[in-house]
């Protein structure tokens, strides 16, 4: 099993409870429904190395780099339940990338 698939499968999978589907918006694209790991609350809540502390985000989501290859930052768009109520932010920054996958920050 590859990195991706660890991804895909495991961290991104139907089994895990921290998982939710959104729709997410590219610049030059149509909207997707795909799942992503999704932490809300204040950014003081969520350790981040020091450097990134002064970026305040509502949100910030774990996308697969399979559902999402490319991000363009202050144009794409993430729509998902909020308290019950579908909500729109933008894509404000990437926190980490890595080989299969985007950490996002939404505002």
């Amino acid at each position: 099993m590859s990195f991706q698939d660890d991804m895909d499968t495991v961290f991104l999978g139907a089994d895990n409870p921290f998982a939710e589907t959104i729709s997410y918006t590219p610049t030059a694209g149509t909207i997707t429904d795909i799942v992503a790991q999704v932490v809300r609350g204040a950014p003081e809540s969520v350790d981040r190395p020091k450097a990134d502390k002064s970026h305040h985000y509502k949100i910030e989501i774990t996308v697969s780099k399979t559902d999402i290859p490319t991000v363009k930052i202050n144009s794409d768009i993430v729509s998902l339940l909020q308290h019950g109520t579908l909500k729109t932010y933008h894509v404000a920054g990437v926190l980490y990338e890595d080989s299969v996958s985007y950490r996002l920050g939404l505002v």
